[in-house]
């Protein structure tokens, strides 16, 4: 059985990245939603690298930790600081 797309991990700039994170910001960056200057794949790492040091937190912290909360607010952050000024909702 062959490993889904979704799951390959790549080599981008030295760390691996899974190819949907991305492959979704190559997407964003061809439709105008991502900010000017800002490369796919430093954006792929970015949410890559915040996504395993929350769970690594999560992991330390046990129980007590907030995990839905904390991935929504730093998601919420990293990507509206990553979008174009014109496709974030005020």
């Amino acid at each position: 059985m062959s490993t889904p797309r979704l799951h390959v991990l790549e080599y981008v700039g030295g760390a691996s990245v899974p190819e949907a994170f991305r492959t979704a910001f190559e997407r964003a960056a061809a439709e105008g939603g991502l900010r000017p200057g800002v490369s796919p794949d430093v954006a792929a790492e970015l949410l890559f690298d915040s996504y395993i040091g929350t769970l690594s937190r999560w992991l330390a912290a046990g129980a007590a930790f907030p995990l839905a909360e904390t991935l929504e607010k730093r998601l919420h952050a990293l990507l509206t600081g990553l979008a174009h000024p014109d496709t974030v909702p005020s």
